[in-house]
């Protein structure tokens, strides 16, 4: 074998050596690679804060409205929520809790004065059906008053003749009267509107007040 053919034989195995040592080094970096990626440390791993806790509803500071379900000689507080489903006021926030608050405050003030308390529902929808879905969510009512839209007689009555006033919905139209039941006709007199307070954010804004008369 000549010189030229061992030194030819000795450089392609110094190149496949170095081949394989690069292949290798090749393929650590690669493990390496899929390691890190596959495998954080526990040490790098950050730890969420922990969740804020659950705090129970807080309870509504005020009951619902009960009625006392009588009535007798004196006067007379009468609290009329006039509204329809088709104004879509009542779908604000809130809106039906504060309506509810209303007739408790109120209610609770008429006693303060020795009055008695009524709360009238009022629904302009045309159909009655509808009209009573709507006053459904806002809780007990002493007398409801629904269909027939703007010539309901509760809006001749709260709206138009008897005790005038913008035909705005939703309002709330607060009443005081004198009751008399002594003789063989119940009447009323001196019966006045003491507060009217129209639109859903106006209602809000005097429920969360305390509904002051």
């Amino acid at each position: 074998m000549s010189a030229e053919t061992k030194r030819s034989g000795g450089m392609v195995a110094t190149l496949s050596r170095l081949g394989l040592l690069v292949w290798l080094a090749t393929g650590l970096l690669l493990l390496v690679g899929a390691a890190r990626s596959f495998g954080t440390p526990v040490s790098a791993v950050k730890t969420p804060p922990p969740a804020p806790p659950v705090r129970p509803p807080v309870p509504h500071a005020e009951h619902r409205y009960v009625s006392d379900y009588k009535f007798g000689t004196g006067d007379e507080i009468v609290l009329v929520l006039v509204g329809a489903s088709f104004c879509g006021a009542h779908l604000t926030p809130g809106f039906a809790q504060a309506v509810e608050d209303a007739k408790v405050h109120v209610q609770r003030q008429a006693k303060a004065g020795r009055r008695q308390f009524r709360a009238v529902g009022v629904s302009l929808d045309w159909k009655t059906d509808e009209a009573l879905k709507f006053l459904s969510a806002f809780g007990e009512f002493d007398e409801m008053s629904v269909g027939s839209n703007w010539v309901n007689g509760s809006a001749f009555r709260y709206i138009w003749n008897d005790l005038p006033g913008e035909p705005v919905v939703p309002q709330i139209v607060v009443v005081q009267r004198h009751l008399d039941t002594g003789g063989r006709a119940i009447r009323i007199t001196d019966e006045r509107v003491i507060r009217r307070i129209r639109g859903s954010v106006d209602i809000l804004a005097w429920a969360r007040s305390g509904a002051k008369l």
